[in-house]
């Protein structure tokens, strides 16, 4: 009977124990709620990071477009101001081409002339023929003079027009020389800048291959989610759940398929699946580590580049700048070049119209000699009042042709200006390049491309964060309910045959108590 009670005194005590126990892990399990609630917070600070970070990136992209958006504003204007100079250049052209046309004109004025001159001088001489011959003589001096001066003043304007056409085919053969070695250099490095431009792609490709592939082999999350991958598995093998039930379980089913799993017909091991996935938090701190890192890689090439395009932008201003007085420049000598050919047309037809009335007057004077016949004193102390006329029309015409002299000097320094000006485009012209705007729009674009790459491989770690947050949910509760219901359910089946036991010793002792009892009271006898 001690023995009886002593044994029921033992499986009260193992009872509280048990009882104990259940309380522990009853505290277990509310421990293990407060991690889970933890962790859910924790991956709701990961999603708005994420999301801050997303923003950033879109701020990036905006901060690229602006800046795609100024460089074609300024590629634009500029493209409009070499618009604007090749036009006035051509218009320069074009009055050049006019000058030589008017040139041309001037020859065949002059050539109509001279045979006017010349029909007049057969005509002079039939007229003088008749006269008396002194008169006749001073006429024929006279006449022999003017043209004589007008034909030198007509040579020494042709020899200068000359000179100058000249020295403008010089400057136009020059130019043309330049232009050729200028394009054939600018194909030079065309072709020079697509084959680097191509290298460099490939370069940038294979970089961004190698980034990616690191980053899967030395990921914490990568392995992580091939652990889990596995013992999803496994599970499944074990489970026997279908494929599409598995994808499309909610936490509400997990939680009742863990409830299920905490039969004791249902016992697995897991130690070595969860000995082989690796710690949340180091998988949360790597993630953030390689999104901080190419934050800051993506911060630091833009800083570079938008460095880069200011220093672009600047130089563009000052050579805008320039551009801008060198058109100035150009409109203001096109006007004088087109004044100096208003003086030259109105010079040539005053010098025509002039020989036409030296002519007139020389035709009418020979008739009214004629006319007078006798008259001869008079005539004389004309003919001598008119090679005083002409004498003094000789030095207005010196003057003229110091001017013109002077004006061809002038052009002549104008045309070493203007060759000046031709080196200062020539050299604008290799300062502007073209091709460092086009690379750097390639830039912008494969830095477009890289930050889509990396969304995509936020939005990639940030799928396989959820799927193995939820594969380590389950895991982390299967966990919690079935090892210390392993131990318990042992313990208990310990209890039961213990029990059965202390229950078969006990009805012997009652039976031993009752044959006992009954020899006592007499009631049997035992006969040996």
């Amino acid at each position: 009977m001690n023995e009886a009670v002593q044994q029921w005194a033992a499986v009260d005590v193992k009872e509280e124990k048990l009882y104990v126990d259940l309380t522990h892990e009853t505290e277990l399990e509310k421990q293990f709620k407060e991690r889970y609630d933890e962790i859910t917070r924790n991956l709701e600070l990961l999603g708005a990071e994420a999301g801050s970070d997303e923003k950033l990136y879109y701020q990036m992209e905006s901060a690229f477009d602006n800046d795609m958006r100024t460089e074609k504003t300024l590629e634009q204007y500029l493209t409009r101001l070499i618009d604007d100079v090749f036009v006035n250049q051509r218009r320069l052209e074009d009055i050049q081409i006019g000058t030589s046309r008017g040139r041309a004109n001037f020859r065949q004025a002059e050539k109509a002339l001279r045979d006017q001159r010349t029909r007049h001088r057969r005509l002079s001489s039939q007229i003088t023929g008749t006269t008396v011959h002194q008169t006749g003589n001073i006429l024929e001096n006279n006449d022999t003079e003017k043209d004589t001066e007008i034909e030198q003043k007509l040579t020494d304007l042709g020899k200068a027009w000359a000179l100058l056409e000249d020295k403008i085919r010089l400057k136009e053969f020059e130019l043309a020389e330049e232009s050729k070695k200028v394009h054939k250099k600018l194909a030079i490095l065309n072709r020079q800048h697509s084959s680097a431009a191509a290298d460099d792609d490939k370069r940038k490709q294979l970089r961004i291959a190698k980034d990616y592939a690191d980053l899967q082999s030395l990921t914490p999350m990568y392995a992580a989610y091939t652990a889990t991958l596995s013992l999803n598995h496994n599970l499944s093998e074990k489970l026997n759940v279908p494929k599409n039930l598995e994808s499309s379980l909610k936490e509400s089913e997990l939680s009742k398929f863990s409830s299920k799993l905490t039969t004791p017909d249902s016992v697995l091991d897991f130690k070595d699946a969860v000995d082989e996935f690796p710690d949340y938090t180091q998988m949360s701190a790597s993630r953030k580590k390689i999104l901080r890192d190419t934050e800051h890689e993506a911060q630091r090439v833009l800083n570079h580049e938008l460095k880069q395009l200011e220093g672009t932008v600047s130089g563009q201003r000052q050579e805008t700048q320039a551009l801008g007085k060198d058109v100035k420049w150009l409109k203001e000598n096109i006007q004088l070049r087109q004044a100096d050919i208003r003086f030259y047309t109105s010079k040539t037809e005053e010098l025509i119209e002039k020989a036409k009335k030296e002519d007139q007057e020389k035709l009418t004077l020979q008739q009214k000699s004629q006319k007078s016949g006798g008259l001869l004193s008079a005539d004389i102390f004309a003919s001598r009042g008119d090679v005083l006329e002409l004498r003094e029309k000789r030095l207005i015409m010196e003057n003229e042709r110091n001017l013109l002299t002077n004006q061809i000097k002038e052009n002549s320094l104008e045309c070493d200006r203007l060759n000046s000006q031709w080196m200062i485009l020539k050299g604008f012209a290799k300062s502007v390049d073209f091709d460092t705007l086009r690379q750097l729009n390639g830039e912008v674009e494969h830095w477009k491309l890289k930050v889509n790459q990396l969304q995509d491989q936020i939005e990639k770690l940030q799928k396989m964060e959820n799927y193995a947050s939820l594969a380590n949910g389950q895991l982390r509760t299967n966990l919690a309910l079935l090892k210390p219901y392993d131990e318990e359910y042992q313990e208990f089946e310990s209890l039961v045959e213990t029990k059965k036991q202390l229950n078969s010793q006990l009805a012997r002792q009652e039976f031993k108590k009752s044959v006992e009892k009954l020899k006592q009271d007499g009631d049997i006898e035992i006969i040996f």
